[in-house]
This record gives C-alpha cells, structure tokens and sequence, in this order.
C-alpha cells in the first residue's frame, strides 16, 4: 500500500514538472522569444519525459513538401545530414502518415521498415530504440515530428507516452499561434543556409583555384625539367607556352613568340603543318619524324589535341638516327653472314653471354630439330640441356679473354636424344656499342666418339685376347696336375679329416678354370660358326636350369615368348652363355623374392631379346662402360660376363642397349632376322 502511494506520488510529482516545463515554453511563446529557443525547450522537455538521450523535432517545410529537422539535441552531423530533407514516403514519415499514432520502435535492430542505410546511419549514432510522436493538423495533414532515442532498447510507459500527447498538442497550437513567426524562421532560416551554402562554396572555389594554381606551378616545373622540347598551341595556331628547352633549341626568347601564331614563326614546314592540321581534324594524337626546319637535326614529334588547342612535345634523334643508319648497315652485313652461316653443313647458332639465342642456323635447325621461330630467344643451354665439361662461367671468361673456345659438349635434340658435338665458340662484337655475342659452330661427332670408343674397346679387347692365348694353356696344364693330386689325397684315409679342405682347394681351381674359361671366350676372335635356329627353343631348354637357380635363391623366373618366332642365324652354346650370363647377374641384382623375366618379341623387323630383373639398378657412372673388361660392381667379380656377351653379340651382329633406374634393368638384345 505504501509503495502504491509513493509511486502516485512520483507520477504527481513528475507530471508536475512536466506542466512547469510546458509552462515556460508557453511564456516563451508569450515574449516572442525566438523560435529556436522555443523548439530547444520542447526537445529538452520530450527527453525529460521519456527520459531518453537524444531528440529530434521536424517540420514540415511547405515550400518543398519536406519534412526538415528544425531542432535537435545529442546528434552528430552524419545523423543529420542524413535524416534532414526526409520525405513523406520515407521510412518514419511513411510509418507517421500510416499509424496516426505513436511510432514507438523497441529495437530498431528488429524492425523490418526500417532499411538497411537507415539502420547503419542510426547505429552509428548511438541509437537503438525510438519514439515518434507525429503532429498532425486539423486536416489531417502531417505538419512535424517529435521524436527521441535511446542507446539501448526500450519501452516506454503509457503515463509518458500521455504526456507526449500534451506536449505534442502544445507543439501543435504554437505551429498556429505562430504561424507568421514560423514562417519568418523559414525564411530566416533559408537565408542563413543559403549564406553557409555561398560561403562553403566560395571556400571550395577559393581552394579549387588554390590547387589549380600549385598544379600549374608543378606542371610548370615539371615542363621545365623535362628533356623534351614542349611547347602549346591555341586553337588559333597562337603560341600558349614555351619551354626552356624548346627555346634553346630555337634560339629565341618565349616572349618575343607567346600570342604569335606559328605559321608566322616557321614558314618552312611543310610535314609539320600537315601533321598538326591532321591531329586537329581527326582529333587524335600523332607521332611523326622530321627534320628541324632551323638546323639539320631530325625530331621525333609527338603532337596531342585537346578542346584548347595542341600539346606537342619533341627531341633530338640525330644521334639515333645515325645509329640506326650504322644498324641498317650491320644488318645487311648480318644478313651476308647469316647466308653463309646457313650454308655450312655444321649447326651454328649466335647467342649472348647468359645464352639467349639470336640465330638459329638451317644447321642447326635440321641437327637439333627445332626450328628458327622454337629456338629463337631461348636460352641455348637451357633448349638443349647441355652437358658443360667446365662451368659455363668459366667457358665465358675464357671467350671474353682469348676471343674464342673449343671443347666437347653434350646437347640434347628435339626428340631427346643426346649428341656429342666438338663446339667452337667465337665472340663476336656488335658494331653498334650493343652487348657481346658469341658465335657457336657445333660439329656432330656422336658416331665418330663412339667408334673411338669402340676402337679402345677393341685395342683392350686385343690386349686381353694376347695375354690370354700367351698364359692361359700354361696355367690351365698345372692347375690340372694339382687338381688331380688333390683329389688323390683326398681319397687317401690319411687325410680323411682334411677331406672337407682338399674340396674346398678343387672347388677354388674349378672357379679359377672357369674364369679362364671366361678369359678364353672373351679373348675368342674367330667367328663362331651360326645356323639357322629357333631363339626361343635354346630359351626353352636353358629354363628348367635357371628355375633350379631361381628356387635355391627364393626368387622367381618368368617367361613371355613370342609365338611364331622367326629363325635367326646363332650359335646354341654362346647364346646360351649369354643367357646365363644375364639372368645370373639378374638374380644376384635382386633382393629377397626378385624377379627376373625373360622376354622374346618382334621390333621394326628384328628379333628382340629382352632380360629384366626388378633389382637396384646400375650406376650411372658405370652404365656408359659396360662391356669394358674386368669392370664389375661385385665384390667377388670378375668382370669379364658383360664384356664376354658384348663379345658374343657382336658375333652376331647384334646390338645390346641398356635401360636401367633404382627399379631394375633390362638388356635388350636385337638380333637380325635370318635371310632364307
């Protein structure tokens, strides 16, 4: 009950407050007081109601069907600015117009009339609730709004929305009772935007020309710095501005030529009247060359329009132009060279220091394969994969210093095959002052290195076949007479504890026989005898041994023998070592379950042998010298398998190549087709 009683309490004693405030508002009205004072005091007497933190209170101006914010308390200039030329079927006078009743907005984050700009704008402002009281007349037309804001949502009570109302209603009798003082403070209140509005753009205006004057004066510097003579025309040909250096280059004062029309300065100047006529008349920029109507030197001009006329900028290419006559002379030198270039039977090609190519030779276009537009500002290093036996840094130093280099290279052609090329390089200085080039002349001797190579192949090869038939019957005699002791001995129950070392002694002899066996067959250079034989047959009968080595390694062997397999011209036994020999290194290449498969098949009319084991592969460094005797990669090798079935091979005129990576090798074996 008590509590009851002080709350009425509160409400006489605010709704006291609330009719001194309307009070003084009405003797303001009385002493004609100004009409801003008079909205100020019923915006602070809305918030005191409300008890919010901002307000607005608008009329409408009936000149322009606006409605204007006239009074305002707590709002920046973002806020009004955006919210004060509101029309009517905007988002509260729209709402106002509709409700003809309070506008009361709870959060404004939750309303959909309210568009997303609006939002934004209230937002920042501070503002998430509202309420509006709209101001209607006796007519029913909408005269004003009185609005407040809240920094957070709320709800007001029915007791001050009522005293809203009162306020609302005095709002409305002073619209009017001071219908010409309201009036007047339009005007007035016109009159004072409009001054702000001159005086806001005259400081525009006074700032615009501020920064037009310091962007003449930069423009003017800049015209002055440059190396270029400038100078402008008006629309009458009348000259405009002169710059130093066009100045100098006339040998005249700007002053004595500033409002003289230029057909009246030069009358000699036939090119440039027709090129500056034609960038006004089709109104476009354009660049010609000429020589200077005062003096010999050749000008690179460069004439714009513009709606005041011509901008023309030009500079001295004598200089350029002598060097370009130099150029033309070198080029067709060039073009002498290039012709004989083209007919040398050896690749040649021009690059420069870093490489990049600037001819590209027919010889060098048929050795390498690509052709002059493929090659041509490549880098030749790069285009051909090029094997270096220096640094190229080096081979540079060596060409800048002496003028020229020769050396072996290793390139790279089109279709991936290497060649070994002896390379010539010659530098070569550009007559212009341009940067050093080098000529390079690449002479193919892949096949010649190869027989070079074979021919060392075979002078060891001779080697090894004297040494063989001077010593190897002479070792083979005594090693016979001690094998057969020793296995005498080892009959004898003398030495039948021994019996186990005098095997181990025969097994060694054995091996040493076979090595020279080996020995024997490589050094063999009788051609073997060769009959017409099926290759898959000597296969077949060689199987049941290798899957017997096969199995006691706990490996596998597989087969693939192509049907129908045309006959060739062998000998049984020495391809069956070759066999031997193959798949035996194939196994011992293999770790733990590998695979060696044997292969048979018909490529471009030759009878193709193909061993393969997934092993660890051959070194690259070795790969290149297979065949050369006693080299091996096994501890206990002897080198001399691979050689003996490049021997055997060539016996047959066939040919071994090899492919080999970390996943395995495969030899491949082509043999020619028996002619019947």
């Amino acid at each position: 009950m008590d509590e009851l009683m002080y709350e009425n309490l509160d409400d006489q004693s605010n709704e006291l407050t609330v009719m001194k405030k309307m009070h003084n508002i009405s003797l303001c009205v009385m002493r004609q007081e100004e009409m801003k004072k008079i909205f100020g005091e019923i915006i602070e007497t809305a918030i005191w109601i409300i008890q919010a933190d901002r307000g607005t209170l608008q009329l409408l101006d009936e000149s322009s069907g606006v409605i204007r914010i006239i009074a305002h308390r707590g709002l920046d200039h973002s806020f009004l600015s955006y919210f004060d030329n509101t029309h009517k079927s905007q988002t509260v006078c729209g709402l106002a117009l509709k409700c003809c009743e309070h506008i009361i907005i709870e959060d404004i984050t939750q309303n959909p009339f309210i568009d997303s700009q609006s939002l934004e704008v209230m937002l920042a402002a501070g503002i998430r609730s509202m309420q509006s009281i709209p101001i209607f007349s006796h007519t029913g037309q909408l005269l004003g709004i009185l609005s407040t804001y809240h920094r957070t949502p709320h709800q007001p009570d029915a007791k001050s929305l009522q005293l809203l109302d009162l306020l609302a209603q005095q709002t409305l009798d002073i619209f009017k009772h001071t219908r010409a003082a309201v009036s007047y403070w339009w005007v007035h209140k016109k009159l004072e935007n409009t001054i702000d509005e001159l005086h806001t753009e005259n400081l525009v205006r006074i700032e615009a020309q501020k920064k037009a004057a310091s962007a003449y004066d930069q423009i003017h510097q800049m015209l002055e710095r440059i190396t270029d003579g400038f100078f402008a025309l008006d629309n009458e040909w009348r000259y405009t501005y002169i710059n130093s250096v066009a100045e100098k280059f006339w040998f005249c004062n700007s002053q004595d030529m500033l409002g003289k029309k230029i057909w009246d300065c030069f009358t000699s100047v036939q090119p440039y009247y027709d090129e500056y006529h034609k960038a006004k008349k089709e109104n476009i920029a354009v660049h010609f060359e000429a020589k200077s109507n005062s003096t010999d030197a050749w000008l690179e001009v460069h004439a714009y329009p513009s709606p005041e006329g011509l901008s023309i900028y030009f500079r001295d290419i004598t200089e350029h132009k002598a060097i370009e006559q130099k150029e033309l002379e070198y080029r067709k030198l060039l073009e002498e060279q290039i012709l004989l270039l083209n007919l040398d039977p050896d690749y040649t090609f021009i690059h420069d220091l870093n490489g990049k190519i600037s001819f590209w030779g027919q010889g060098a276009a048929r050795g390498y394969g690509w052709t002059q537009d493929e090659a041509l500002s490549k880098i030749s290093q790069t285009l051909l994969k090029t094997h270096f036996p220096i640094p190229i840094a080096s081979i540079n130093e060596e060409v800048l210093a002496k003028g020229k280099w020769v050396g072996e290279l290793v390139h790279t052609t089109k279709d991936h095959k290497q060649v070994t090329v002896r390379s010539c390089w010659l530098l070569r200085r550009k007559t212009s002052g341009g940067s050093q080039e080098i000529i390079e002349i690449d002479k193919d001797i892949t096949e010649e290195k190869k027989i070079r190579e074979e021919l060392g192949r075979l002078d060891t090869m001779k080697l090894v076949s004297q040494i063989a038939a001077g010593i190897s019957h002479e070792i083979r005699n005594p090693m016979t007479t001690v094998r057969g002791y020793l296995q005498l001995l080892a009959q004898k129950k003398n030495y039948s504890e021994e019996k186990s070392k005098f095997e181990l002694m025969i097994e060694e002899l054995d091996r040493a026989n076979q090595i020279i066996t080996e020995f024997l067959s490589l050094a063999k250079n009788k051609t073997a005898p060769l009959v017409t034989h099926d290759l898959n047959e000597v296969i077949r009968t060689l199987t049941p041994l290798l899957e017997a080595d096969a199995a006691s390694q706990a490996k596998s062997l597989r087969t693939h023998l192509y049907p129908n397999m045309p006959t060739i011209l062998l000998n049984t036994n020495e391809i069956r070592q070759l066999i031997l020999n193959l798949v035996r290194n194939g196994f011992e290449a293999t770790g733990i379950n590998g695979k060696v498969s044997i292969l048979t098949y018909l490529e471009d009319g030759q009878v193709v042998l193909a061993i393969e084991d997934n092993g660890c592969g051959i070194p690259a460094d070795i790969v290149k010298d297979l065949g050369t005797p006693f080299l091996s990669t096994k501890a206990s090798g002897t080198g001399l398998g691979i050689p003996t079935c490049y021997n055997i091979a060539r016996r047959h005129n066939a040919a071994i190549t090899v492919n080999t990576q970390e996943g395995g090798t495969t030899f491949y074996i082509q043999f020619p087709v028996a002619k019947i």
